[in-house]
């Protein structure tokens, strides 16, 4: 139950790297065509370009969290929604359950500036 707590977090941590590794990209890249690297100056452009994209194109479905509604008179009215934490092991799953259901701060990613020379 702990897993998809643990992809999520991992899937922030790899967006946090990106964005922290965007400009030593940038460096890497002008470097690269300083010394008439050309090919590899893309290759490496074109790996950060598609790690940015592929992290945009999930960050919605990975941090989207919907909230369940919770009868709001604390009675047990229904079986799925008790008004007490349960004990034991019932109760670890019930923490789980209720950390899902917090709103989930969604990372922004940095915009990867593209040398302009490469295309």
């Amino acid at each position: 139950m702990y897993e998809e707590e643990y992809l999520v977090n991992s899937i922030g941590r790899l967006i946090e790297r990106g964005n922290s590794v965007s400009e030593e990209v940038t460096r890497l890249v002008e470097g690269l065509m300083r010394r008439a690297m050309r090919e590899r100056a893309a290759a490496v452009e074109s790996a950060m370009v598609d790690v940015l994209d592929r992290c945009t194109s999930c960050v919605q479905e990975v941090f989207q969290v919907e909230q369940l509604s919770r009868p709001s008179d604390g009675m047990n009215a229904d079986e799925d929604y008790p008004s007490e934490r349960p004990k034991g092991g019932d109760g670890v799953f019930w923490d789980s359950q209720e950390e899902q259901q917090r709103k989930r701060d969604v990372p922004v990613i940095k915009p990867f500036t593209r040398l302009s020379l490469l295309g």
